[in-house]
């Protein structure tokens, strides 16, 4: 409970009418000055009263994916804030303010008005947002705000009022039957188990795969949507190499932002489709079990995580084709990926143009170096983040691999380096 800048004013006027009344004896300046302190004290005690009993809960509506393995970035949300009067009698005027980490950090509050809230009964504010960025996000308290009728007194309360949204990064689409098959070093595409083959069993519906394939039967006894599984011949693994430690650029427009949607639509396309993936960070030892599994671990990935690349680079015996993703700003990297590169290095992507200063001339010059041991150089530039999948798609074309003896050229952003 505070005073306003208005209520220290009228104290101030009650207590001077209250000297003036003691010295002049005047009767009505002792009228006035009762009546003012009466008022005071009646609006000192109905904010807090406002408050009282109060609870508060936070609901997402999640109907908008409700076909998703969750909320990825760029979904459009809507938060629910629930509040509960516990007291018979009603409250009015109750203002709430909302802070939602959903949102870029100068547009995170909103403010709204309850005009009357009921005894024993609820009033809810509903506002959407667009989740920006990845992360695991949680609500703080929900702040309840109530003046006296004169604006003289301010009370606030925080209302617990929990509620955590773990945001996934983005998937883009990734061509994995054009691609795996040279990934795995194959000749060609492989067949998978989700489209051929003699019917084996129902797994959980995951974000990507084809509604032709929903077991309806399992569904409906699981009570949730349950697709099918055919047999198929064992499929391809597939590592994805990247630090975690350094990122270079600002927002959504840095590396290591890019890295993991690079690695989210790699891994999500190799495990939809039965094969194993690995990835560093966390490290070879973990090999991830499904898409959601690697989503929630991209999700909460802060920079400053793991041993980073050369750490990586050392440690590495997972087994499969590997895929690794540089900073040209990274020279340490780079001259790692150069000088220990591993031998089931399939293809590099260098992460170009997202450092204003700083980036090695010749990072791109020593990758090409790879380019005589048959590993595809792709450059990615921001914004470029769907050329390059298409161009990781395309490398089909060679098999996954360079001619022994061939020199890589210059190609465009986002194009494949041969």
């Amino acid at each position: 409970m505070r005073p306003t800048p208005r209520g220290i004013l009228f104290l101030a006027v009650a207590l001077l009418l209250y000297l003036l009344a003691r010295q002049t004896t005047i009767g009505w300046f002792y009228v006035v000055d009762a009546g003012m302190w009466a008022a005071a004290l009646v609006n000192l005690f109905l904010p807090g009263w406002t408050l009282r009993r109060l609870k508060a809960r936070r609901a997402l509506d999640r109907r908008a994916s409700a076909l998703k393995l969750g909320i990825f970035e760029g979904d459009a949300v809507t938060v629910s804030v629930t509040v509960t009067n516990g007291g018979r009698l009603p409250r009015f005027l109750v203002a709430l303010v909302e802070r939602c980490p959903l949102l870029l950090p100068g547009q995170r509050q909103r403010r709204f008005l309850l005009g009357r809230l009921g005894g024993h009964s609820s009033g809810t504010a509903t506002y959407q947002v667009v989740c920006g960025t990845r992360g695991d996000y949680r609500f703080g308290p929900l702040l309840a705000n109530s003046a006296s009728p004169f604006g003289l007194f301010r009370a606030q309360m925080a209302l617990e009022a929990p509620l955590r949204v773990l945001v996934f990064p983005q998937v883009l689409d990734f061509d994995a039957h054009r691609a795996m098959g040279e990934v795995a070093g194959l000749s060609s595409p492989v067949v998978f188990a989700r489209s051929t083959g003699d019917f084996r069993s129902a797994r959980e519906y995951y974000h990507g795969d084809s509604l032709r394939h929903v077991h309806w039967r399992s569904s409906a006894r699981q009570g949730k949507l349950m697709v099918k599984q055919f047999d198929a011949p064992p499929q391809p693994h597939l590592g994805v190499l990247f630090d975690a430690r350094k990122s270079f650029g600002e927002g959504k427009e840095a590396t290591l932002e890019y890295a993991v949607k690079l690695a989210a639509a790699l891994g999500c396309a190799c495990l939809r489709e039965g094969g194993g993936f690995f990835m560093a960070p966390p490290g070879p030892s973990v090999r991830f079990s499904g898409p959601r599994p690697l989503l929630e671990y991209l999700a909460r990935l802060q920079t400053g995580t793991g041993k980073g690349l050369v750490g990586a680079l050392r440690s590495w015996q997972a087994p499969g084709a590997v895929v690794a993703i540089v900073a040209a700003a990274d020279a340490e990297g780079v001259e790692a990926l150069v000088r220990q590169a591993p031998r089931n290095l399939m293809a590099v992507v260098l992460l170009q143009g997202f450092a204003a200063a700083g980036e090695a001339p010749d990072a791109l010059p020593r990758l090409r170096r790879l380019g005589s041991a048959g590993i595809a150089l792709v450059t990615c530039t921001p914004g470029a983040l769907r050329e390059t999948l298409d161009a990781l798609a395309r490398s089909r074309l060679l098999g996954g691999r360079v001619p022994a003896g061939g020199t890589p050229g210059r190609a465009r952003a986002g194009e494949m380096m041969r």
